[in-house]
């Protein structure tokens, strides 16, 4: 919500949002506070809970790309979120599912091995990688791989 404490009025984040706000500040090598509280009552707001399992679901199934990561230039573009291995050798990218084509920056060329979030090839053809049959369902980014 927009307020410190709980009020009857706010206005919850929905988890689009807050994995937005999360992958922009890893992004940068930042992480995510979350300010939540209980109602009046002690009870926890059904909006909360529900955002919060979603934004769970999300940060299991892209741990790796979340987790002891370390931020990398050019951090983010129009298309994904970017975040790299402590070696390097391997460059996390967030990419929206609002594009079927992903082209890989410029600075990541040496990054040649392109493989989805179960570890399968992604094809891709003068750096652009073709992402029509890879989507989530669930969240508007998917997570894809790129290694050394």
């Amino acid at each position: 919500g927009n307020h410190w404490g709980y009020t009857t009025w706010d206005e919850y984040k929905d988890e689009h949002w807050v994995i937005d706000a999360l992958l922009m500040n890893i992004s940068c090598g930042g992480c995510l506070n979350l300010g939540v509280g209980p109602k009046g009552d002690g009870s926890w707001p059904e909006e909360v809970v529900t955002t919060l399992n979603k934004v769970g679901k999300f940060n299991k199934l892209n741990s790796e790309g979340i987790y002891a990561t370390r931020a990398i230039a050019p951090f983010y573009n129009e298309q994904a979120y970017f975040t790299s291995s402590k070696d390097k050798k391997t460059v996390y990218a967030f990419v929206k599912n609002e594009f079927d084509k992903f082209e890989i920056p410029s600075e990541f060329a040496e990054y040649k091995n392109v493989t989805d979030i179960k570890g399968d090839n992604l094809e891709v053809q003068n750096n652009i990688v073709n992402l029509d049959n890879y989507k989530s369902e669930d969240f508007k980014v998917r997570m894809i791989k790129l290694e050394k």
